[in-house]
């Protein structure tokens, strides 16, 4: 069982809060001293963080907002890998980057429309002076 389904497993059986996976991975997969980890928590503080930003983002895990506990969602369930990102959740992304180039576009195209207005007046400007 590879770290990442040793993780998931965890999450889904426990349905801890983010310390307690902390404490899972630094403790039980890492083989530190968990007097140490208890004494020295704020030594710990951000671990993970990518790995956390990842799986979300993947929706391969989800935390309730109200008891702050993670649980594992559908998409994990589905392929069994916490790294991987869903083809449906990659077409969301995609298009939400559609719409924000879509917006930048129009933005573009619009100042562009004004840059050349303010270059057309200088250019008769310098032609009325020359």
């Amino acid at each position: 069982m590879t770290r990442a389904e040793k993780i998931a497993n965890f999450i889904k059986e426990n349905n801890p809060r983010r310390k307690e996976i902390i404490k899972y991975i630094v403790v039980t997969l890492n083989g530190t001293n968990e007097k140490y980890f208890d004494e020295n928590k704020n030594e710990f503080r951000g671990y993970y963080s990518v790995n956390f930003q990842k799986w979300n983002r993947n929706k391969k895990i989800v935390k309730d907002e109200k008891t702050q506990r993670y649980s594992i969602t559908a998409y994990y369930e589905r392929d069994g890998r916490l790294y991987s990102m869903p083809l449906e959740v990659e077409l969301e992304i995609l298009k939400r980057a559609k719409s924000n180039l879509s917006k930048a576009t129009q933005r573009l195209q619009y100042e562009n429309r004004i840059l050349k207005r303010h270059l057309l007046e200088a250019r008769t400007v310098l032609e009325k002076i020359s």
